[in-house]
């Protein structure tokens, strides 16, 4: 029985016309198939986490930088509980560094203007913690030092971005197999440029540009802005460090006398002169001085002793920040005379040329009266009382603005100024509106009153008030999406 029963079921396996083995061919194949689908499934599950974290990252950069904020959201949302899983598991660095460039680069795009700068605060503290458990590391010191570059300049971290990133490249500086030790070097030549340390800047792009010949024209062309030319000098700066001298080498000392000529030294009085003894410039120099762009502070931006650092109105002058700069209008100090704020500070001056009589610029020895006055001071005078009636209007593809001046008698006079920006046709006609989420604009009004009682005396009272608003995309490195910038200023004198 048992031997019959083997029999019949091997016949029924052979004596098949192929459907059995096909089906069993089928079947086996669609095992592979699911397992190979459960394979992938785990492996996605197990993954490395760091790469589904740093990949979340990019995402909500990306989304970020394009503008979908419910994108970014959620990417940013996902990329930081990953890291905040890779901070609990043994991997702290990692997961802060992680958790400080989510904030940087995907939530301070969408951040109400007055909520970026605590973003931007609780970023450099994970990174400080970060740098805490492992001095060295190099992602996290640039990460910091990126943000304190792209941090506005009235906020003063200039030197703090020169500190981070010249500490990073004297302990990474020769990895060539890191692209941030190529973009650190380049960060820093800027940063020495905007101080006004140009030998320093040549020295740091120059070093880049041997570590790094792919991006040597990079360097090459930033040095030309600003006058440089790039070391041919293959030799490093380390490498001219003295050696020692070996000790069996024989030394001979032997006296010589040396006549010189005497120097004479003459003393001359120094005098601490206010602004008027300085720069001088006239409504008229305000309009035509080349590369001015007829804006008071670009034009002062063209003076012995200022370094144009951006492409904005503030002014770095002899290595000093803008705030160690003071701008007085009307013997009233304007805390910010700016509009249209950037990473790099503001764009143009928030007072119009036509109705200023002079403007005064020393860049040393000002007087005592200008408190705070650390490395320079700007002094302005409006006009004073009108003599005829007159008015003047200008239109243009982002401006419309005019401006009157009356007398009212013969001792007493106003005058007003207004203008209203919209840059929205201009950038669509240089083809830049995509770069402007919300293209700049502003509204800002001037008025003056004068009154002389008599020759060689006046009563003036002066008053100012603008608001603008801009968000730019910006994709560089600690900060990627859309920077956006509210800003309103009012001065009464």
């Amino acid at each position: 029985m048992r031997h019959q029963a083997d029999g019949t079921a091997t016949g029924a396996v052979r004596g098949g016309d192929g459907r059995t083995w096909r089906i069993l061919a089928l079947a086996v194949t669609a095992a592979f198939s699911l397992l190979a689908a459960l394979d992938g499934l785990a492996a996605q599950q197990t993954a490395d986490p760091a790469e589904r974290a740093q990949a979340a990252l990019e995402a909500c950069a990306s989304a970020a930088q394009e503008g979908r904020e419910e994108a970014a959201r959620e990417a940013a949302d996902r990329a930081e509980s990953l890291f905040k899983a890779m901070e609990e598991s043994g991997d702290p660095v990692r997961g802060m560094t992680g958790r400080a460039q989510v904030l940087s680069r995907c939530r301070i795009a969408f951040a109400p203007f007055m909520r970026q700068g605590s973003l931007l605060e609780e970023s450099n503290e994970l990174l400080e913690k970060a740098l805490q458990m492992d001095p060295k590391a190099a992602v996290p010191r640039f990460t910091l030092a990126m943000n304190h570059y792209h941090t506005p300049a009235f906020l003063r971290r200039t030197d703090d971005a020169i500190r981070e990133f010249e500490r990073l490249l004297a302990e990474h500086g020769d990895r060539t197999d890191l692209s941030l030790i190529d973009e650190a070097h380049f960060r820093l030549g800027e940063l020495y440029a905007r101080v006004g340390r140009p030998e320093k800047a040549r020295e740091v792009w120059s070093r880049g540009a041997r570590l790094f010949p792919e991006s040597r024209e990079r360097y090459a062309e930033r040095a030309r802005e600003e006058g440089l030319k790039l070391s041919e000098d293959p030799i490093d700066a380390e490498a001219r460090v003295p050696r020692p001298i070996p000790s069996d080498t024989a030394i001979r000392f032997e006296d010589r006398l040396f006549t010189v000529e005497p120097l004479v030294v003459e003393v001359g009085s120094y005098s601490v002169a206010d602004p008027h003894t300085a720069t001088q410039l006239t409504q008229m120099d305000v309009y035509t001085m080349p590369g001015g762009t007829a804006d008071v502070l670009q034009t002062f931006q063209t003076m012995p002793g200022v370094t144009r650092a951006t492409e904005g109105s503030d002014l770095y002058v002899r290595g000093g920040d803008p705030e160690e700069s003071p701008v007085y209008v009307d013997g009233a100090r304007l805390f910010y005379p700016g509009k249209f704020e950037t990473l790099n500070g503001s764009v143009f001056g928030v007072l119009d040329p036509s109705v200023l009589r002079r403007a005064y610029f020393s860049a040393g020895g000002f007087s005592a009266r200008y408190g705070n006055a650390l490395s320079g001071v700007v002094d302005l005078e409006t006009e004073g009382r009108p003599r005829e009636a007159r008015w003047r209007a200008g239109l243009n593809l982002a401006s419309l603005g005019g401006t009157v001046w009356h007398p009212l008698g013969g001792r007493t006079g106003v005058w007003g100024t207004a203008m209203v920006t919209q840059t929205e046709a201009l950038l669509a006609t240089h083809g830049r509106r995509e770069d402007y989420p919300e293209a700049p604009a502003s509204v800002q009004g001037m008025a003056g009153f004068a009154f002389e009682p008599r020759e060689g005396s006046r009563l003036q009272a002066t008053a100012l008030a603008e608001s603008d608003e801009t968000t730019a995309r910006v994709d560089a490195h600690g900060y990627s999406g859309a920077f956006t910038s509210s800003g309103v200023t009012r001065l009464a004198t």
